[in-house]
């Protein structure tokens, strides 16, 4: 297997890039763009929003990422150190892909939302779960049409967990009992539901439209009993709905 480089930060380079502003910012980490034309993810405290090490959990995700890279999917590039600590990591950076829009043509958004489900399917043959599926972690390029999945220190791969589980997601977990290939079935439907149906709405504002018996248009009658099941993950029938879509 390769070894995988680490870039290690001075006192005063660490310094710099903890001023910087950052591109983006989430729950476990920043983004900041690098001067070599690649990201950094730095992993944060998310109260105090200083910097700390990177967790063994992803550590491990990354190397295993590194060694064994996957298509499709943003790919890391390095390990980043300061003083010896594990800080965070370093990756590709795909200038052309933006993220997944609810506001594409809808037979746009079709052919998007399947290529996306096939790329699930791969990556329940690697054993993976991606699990946060939502249109910020999907870039796509339009002119050549491919699909990449990024943040992917937060999946499921193998016996390594998911490190920060969503609110939805959670609430499936609880529901149906595990984190397998079913969890992003149940994820990708919301994704669906939300790019053609109901666009302004939150994951959690759909399924209680379910519940209340309000149910998306456009869709084959063979879609109505996979929807209806997502009210309660422990009935969920694992069947994806895009295959259901009417154009």
């Amino acid at each position: 297997m390769n070894r995988m480089p680490n870039i290690e930060l001075t006192r005063f380079e660490l310094e710099m890039l903890e001023a910087r502003r950052s591109y983006k910012t989430g729950g476990e980490g920043s983004i900041y763009f690098s001067d070599s034309g690649t990201l950094y993810k730095i992993f944060i405290d998310p109260y105090s929003k200083r910097f700390i090490g990177m967790p063994e959990n992803k550590f491990e995700k990354i190397v295993r990422l590194y060694q064994e890279p996957l298509d499709y999917s943003v790919k890391p590039l390095s390990t980043i150190s300061s003083n010896g600590r594990l800080l965070g990591y370093e990756m590709e950076r795909k200038p052309n892909y933006k993220p997944l829009s609810v506001f594409m043509y809808r037979k746009e958004l079709i052919f998007y939302l399947k290529e996306i489900k096939s790329i699930l399917e791969y990556y329940a043959s690697k054993d993976i779960t991606y699990g946060d599926i939502k249109l910020n972690n999907i870039l796509i390029n339009r002119r050549s049409h491919e699909v990449m999945f990024c943040d992917m220190d937060n999946i499921r791969l193998g016996k390594y967990p998911i490190d920060l589980v969503g609110l939805n997601l959670e609430d499936f977990i609880d529901g149906y009992g595990r984190v397998d290939e079913v969890a992003d079935i149940y994820m990708h439907n919301l994704l669906t539901l939300k790019c053609l149906n109901y666009k302004g709405d939150s994951y959690s504002n759909i399924l209680c439209g379910i519940k209340d018996g309000t149910y998306p248009t456009r869709f084959e009658k063979s879609a109505l009993p996979i929807i209806k099941s997502m009210i309660d993950p422990a009935n969920f029938t694992g069947e994806y709905i895009i295959q259901y879509v009417k154009k």
